[in-house]
């Protein structure tokens, strides 16, 4: 823990102590009982008191240039942040990236450092200390964001874990799990191009937080999510799939190919049962792989029937 800086404090002290004493030698020579003495020590006093008021002029006068080179430090890391995060941008949608635009240009405004006058050394530093926390929660924000889909990414999943495996030490765990695998994305990329898979991935992500809540969602490989979900048991986790479920259908409605497809699984926690979060993943990972399943498999009947029906 820093230490509080006392220099402030003694620096008023001996001020004060300076001008009481100052003013008691001058009481002694206006009187005339000291006429040699009280000068003497006034004059030294007051050579002593200048010197020190020297030294926290230079002091001050270097703090300013120090925040004179932190300030074209911070605005050359600015620039490349959102020379950065513009990059990054470029790679979503075309309205997603219109939201993350504006979003970005909320916090791009130059910030400027008043450096005229010691009086301006604390604003100055307060300045700086906004600017650079904003941009350090702003990477504290990008080291647990997917930037393809917006969502949590795997760091931010293994949060969500360890959140639960925790709750099940102390005995009082309740959550949810949801495993969901997007289908066919191989072939749409193939097919269609990558832009297309990714635009299936980004809005997968966006239908997943529709339904269970943007910080419920984690774009943990290629073309799986998770959703882990504090508080909720089995029922909760078939009603909310059920909803992405039907947004999924909403949004195919009136679409052409490709359409999106997702396979998925879910679980909860049950005391009686699991001891470890792993154990539920692999119920709701097995749910989605079966359904999966399903899927290819009427997938390859349909191709078989299509194939029957041109000859």
């Amino acid at each position: 823990m820093a230490k509080k800086d006392k220099s402030v404090f003694y620096s008023i002290i001996f001020m004060v102590a300076v001008i009481a004493v100052s003013l008691t030698l001058t009481a002694l020579i206006i009187t005339g009982v000291s006429k040699v003495i009280a000068p003497v020590c006034l004059l030294l006093i007051t050579v002593f008191s200048a010197y020190f008021f020297f030294v926290y002029i230079r002091k001050f006068q270097n703090i300013n240039n120090e925040l004179y080179k932190l300030e074209d430090g911070f605005e050359s890391l600015k620039k490349k942040m959102i020379e950065s995060s513009i990059d990054r941008i470029n790679l979503l949608p075309e309205n997603e990236r219109e939201k993350q635009l504006k979003q970005l240009s909320k916090g791009g405004s130059t910030i400027h450092v008043n450096r005229h006058g010691i009086s301006n050394v604390n604003y100055n530093m307060r300045v700086m200390t906004q600017g650079m926390n904003q941009f350090i929660n702003y990477i504290d924000s990008q080291t647990y964001i997917d930037q393809l889909t917006r969502v949590g990414n795997k760091a931010a999943y293994k949060n969500a874990v360890k959140l639960c495996n925790d709750a099940i030490e102390r005995g009082d765990a309740k959550f949810g799990i949801g495993f969901f695998d997007m289908n066919g994305l191989r072939d749409i990329n193939m097919k269609f191009g990558f832009e297309a898979g990714d635009r299936l991935l980004f809005d997968t992500a966006d239908l997943l937080k529709k339904s269970f809540g943007a910080k419920n969602v984690f774009h943990v490989a290629s073309d799986e999510f998770i959703v882990v979900m504090m508080d909720a048991n089995y029922y909760d986790m078939r009603m909310l799939t059920s909803k992405f479920e039907d947004e999924v259908k909403k949004y195919n409605t009136g679409r052409e190919e490709p359409l999106l497809s997702v396979a998925r699984g879910c679980d909860a926690f049950r005391h009686d049962i699991e001891d470890n979060y792993r154990e539920v993943f692999a119920r709701a990972s097995k749910a989605s792989k079966q359904d999966k399943q399903a899927y290819y498999d009427g997938s390859k009947k349909r191709q078989r029937e299509k194939n029957a029906a041109y000859f």
